[in-house]
């Protein structure tokens, strides 16, 4: 649960604090500074589908509870006087959850074919 801790923390910081900050700055650098709030949104929630359905049996579940922990922490954006909450947002949290259900998807069906043809292709992510 460490992992919702941090994203909560990091969705209510104002944007001038230091994690966000540095990254923004490092965004500049690259020239990605007008992409960086869609592309941080994307790898984030796409990956804590990716996490969750990794550790339980179900994706469709696991998409489901990550979407709905966006919803919420767009709700306590709205409710946090220096950030605000965003349709927009939700838009791209909404197209990141289907793209990590995806990717868990095919992953999962990946290593089915591979054990049924008696190969040993095995993805699992190991949770400290």
């Amino acid at each position: 649960m460490a992992i919702v801790a941090v994203t909560t923390g990091l969705a209510l910081l104002p944007s001038d604090a230091w994690p966000l900050a540095t990254l923004a700055q490092a965004g500049a650098r690259a020239g990605l500074q007008p992409y960086l709030p869609v592309l941080t949104h994307l790898l984030g929630f796409a990956a804590l589908v990716g996490v969750f359905a990794a550790l339980g049996r179900h994706p469709g579940l696991a998409a489901a509870g990550v979407l709905g922990y966006s919803a919420l922490l767009e709700l306590l954006q709205g409710l946090v006087p220096w950030r605000e909450a965003s349709w927009a947002d939700m838009e791209v949290n909404l197209f990141a959850v289907v793209l990590g259900l995806g990717v868990v998807l095919l992953a999962r069906a990946i290593e089915a074919e591979a054990v049924a043809r008696g190969r040993t292709l095995h993805i699992r992510v190991v949770a400290a």
